[in-house]
């Protein structure tokens, strides 16, 4: 798995030009929904460095004791970070299928690699099958022999 740390390097909107995708993430990602999203993983890394020294107070020294925090919080912020980013890509995986109904996906949503121009059923970067979500959103195969 691979992290992704910032809403540009999010491998879906690799088909998009730089424009393109600068656009959409305006639109989408305001400064309120970036600050939400860095305050709500400052302070679940905040609670999770209080948890780990509640937890450990009785059995190492102080010094031990905040620097151990300090690291808890460092990946607990880290975490909660990578699992917003994780909700929104499936949101984002969400009005992609919605947005080509019918049509082939522009984009593999397994690695994000760009299938623009290419007529296979499978993902040449990871070989997953191509999702060609169907007109009422069940999906059927792209080849038609289903």
């Amino acid at each position: 798995m691979r992290f992704i740390w910032s809403f540009r390097a999010i491998p879906e909107l690799n088909h998009l030009d730089e424009q393109q995708r600068r656009d959409l993430i305006s639109r989408c990602v305001n400064w309120r929904v970036r600050v939400s999203f860095a305050g709500e993983s400052f302070f679940v890394g905040l609670f999770c460095s209080w948890v780990a020294m509640v937890l450990v107070a009785g059995w190492v020294s102080k010094p031990l004791m905040l620097v151990a925090g300090g690291l808890v919080m460092a990946a607990g912020s880290m975490l909660w970070f990578q699992f917003e980013f994780l909700r929104i890509r499936a949101a984002l995986r969400l009005h992609l299928k919605q947005a080509f109904r019918g049509q082939r996906l522009p984009v593999c949503l397994n690695c994000g690699y760009n299938l623009t121009g290419t007529t296979s059923t499978r993902c040449s970067e990871c070989g997953h099958t191509v999702i060609v979500p169907g007109p009422s959103g069940q999906r059927f195969d792209p080849t038609g022999s289903a």
